[in-house]
């Protein structure tokens, strides 16, 4: 039996229902997509006064809170708002099986800019503009190296200190993978984005397995979430084998910091530090680094069944908004948002 989460962590239920969207805004949860409705941590929550019209379902904020992405997770479609809520322009992805993955889409702030980064011309090619005025700050004319290994990039995000720029997505073949981006030598030599990034890893690294997601711990380092057997497919599961691995990674020296066999699916990762992270397969699981040992889980929130940048009918992605800088993250229900806080490193260390 997995242990009760009272004595590292509190739960509190916001009422809530029909949310499409979750951001945190300070200690209030923002859902954009539902036009801004703004919901407090004591319960109550505002209307945000506007309607888009449109069935986006995800949005993204930039770290200056200046400028926010609605878009469509399985769609094409998606729009770059101020921080009141207005309209600033379209943006949009291929239709190349893009009810098949997630949005790639990702805000950063560098020199005082917002810069969205995204694939507007091609799922394989990534792309930097201005956020406001969607002037291009990656202009090439190289093709895309990636068009040889077919790379779908995906679950787009940038590090705390903007300095890095991860792509999770897949390779053709269904093969679900990393690439890593210094983002101030992209924006120096776009050329860059063109190539692998500065992360390359064998099946050998990742235990044989494929790369599902990946969390920050601080500026520098990657927590990576892999699978070898696939949860999705019960013909491809060896029930008496640990087929799944939690591993730290260093980008700046390129190296495991440590690695960790898992018997269960791990899901979507979010660093608490580095001694402790949350996995949010089918539950929210608070799992210690240095043993693989669940501390804390909490059955009774549905996080979901996503383990990689796919997304099927079947799979269930509630609403979710993550915080690793404040130690918790917000599931939306049926009828509430469920807020989990965790309490400070219990090693001291964090």
């Amino acid at each position: 039996m997995e242990p009760r989460p009272q004595s590292v962590g509190r739960v509190t239920r916001i009422p809530a229902a029909g949310v499409r969207s979750l951001l945190w805004r300070g200690d209030e949860l923002v859902d954009l997509a539902s036009g801004g409705v703004r919901y407090r941590l004591d319960g109550s929550s505002s209307s945000g006064g506007f309607q888009y019209a449109y069935s986006f379902d995800r949005a993204t904020v930039s770290p200056s809170g200046e400028h926010s992405v609605l878009y469509v997770n399985e769609g094409t479609k998606g729009l770059v708002i101020t921080r009141s809520g207005l309209p600033v322009r379209e943006i949009d992805r291929s239709f190349y099986y893009a009810n098949r993955y997630e949005y790639p889409v990702a805000l950063a702030s560098v020199d005082g800019k917002d810069l969205l980064i995204h694939c507007p011309d091609s799922y394989q090619r990534l792309e930097i503009e201005d956020a406001e005025t969607g002037q291009s700050l990656s202009a090439r004319p190289t093709k895309s190296r990636s068009e040889t290994y077919d790379f779908f990039h995906s679950r787009l995000s940038v590090t705390p200190d903007n300095i890095y720029l991860v792509s999770s997505g897949w390779f053709w073949g269904a093969t679900s993978s990393v690439m890593v981006y210094d983002l101030s030598e992209a924006l120096a030599r776009p050329e860059l984005l063109d190539e692998g990034g500065l992360v390359s890893w064998s099946y050998s690294d990742l235990d044989g397995g494929e790369v599902g997601s990946v969390a920050y711990v601080g500026d520098d380092c990657l927590l990576v979430a892999c699978y070898a057997e696939d949860p999705r497919d019960p013909e491809d599961q060896d029930l008496d084998a640990p087929t799944h691995m939690l591993g730290l990674w260093s980008i700046p020296d390129q190296t495991w910091l440590s690695k960790l066999t898992m018997r269960e699916p791990i899901g979507t990762v979010m660093a608490i530090d580095r001694n402790r992270c949350v996995s949010l397969y089918r539950h929210p699981k608070l799992i210690d680094l240095s043993t693989g040992c669940v501390i804390a889980s909490w059955p009774e929130i549905d996080s979901g069944t996503q383990v990689d940048s796919f997304v099927t009918l079947a799979m269930r992605v509630p609403p979710t908004a993550l915080d690793s800088a404040n130690r918790r993250f917000a599931i939306a229900g049926a009828d509430a948002i469920s807020v989990v806080e965790i309490d400070g490193d219990l090693s001291g260390q964090g």
